[in-house]
């Protein structure tokens, strides 16, 4: 196969320049002597493994993984609950209750999204911290009087399913990454 050669006036170096094939090309760029404008570059495809799009095997699209659909009841929830919140909660537990909520579902639509397996395991993980701040969140609002008993128990029950769903996704994660014979997921 044969590489597309240019010519450029840029110092001597070497870049990494995505291209929208999805592949990486790597430029070298030397220079025959000290101020000379004679520049070569050639263009040498590279794969290494950090710029190969593995998409994930188990769903075409975000809107088909159970996770994000509980996820998307939790913030559904979590929206309906905070509604009796005093008014002075407004900016304050409210906001950060309805933003964590929403992180979650975010979070696992962009990580699946990416199209990597490791993306995917990141944004996975971050969604689960948000989860656990947005339990810790409904456990102050009842700690506060701003909750009932049974919707502070039926949104930790939910958040809790949400969590076994993440951690089932990163167990499939990392065992299609040993069988696929690539660096497992951390």
């Amino acid at each position: 196969m044969e590489l597309p050669v240019a010519s450029y006036q840029l110092p001597v170096t070497s870049y990494q320049l995505p291209v929208a094939s999805l592949r990486s090309y790597q430029i070298r760029v030397s220079s025959t002597a000290f101020g000379s404008t004679n520049m070569s570059m050639e263009a040498v495809a590279v794969l290494p493994d950090s710029c190969e799009r593995k998409r994930n095997p188990m769903v075409a699209h975000y809107q088909k993984l159970i996770a994000w659909q509980r996820a998307m009841d939790v913030a559904v929830e979590v929206h309906r609950i905070s509604k009796s919140f005093p008014r002075e909660e407004l900016f304050g537990l409210t906001s950060q209750m309805r933003r964590s909520a929403v992180s979650i579902a975010s979070n696992i639509a962009e990580g699946q999204g990416r199209g990597r397996s490791k993306d995917f395991a990141r944004f996975l993980k971050v969604a689960n911290g948000s989860r656990q701040e947005l339990e810790t969140q409904v456990i102050l609002a009842h700690a506060f009087g701003y909750l009932s008993e049974a919707d502070r128990d039926n949104t930790l029950s939910l958040a809790a399913e949400v969590g076994r769903l993440i951690a089932g996704l990163l167990k499939s994660l990392r065992t299609s990454a040993i069988t696929s014979s690539t660096r497992p997921i951390d």
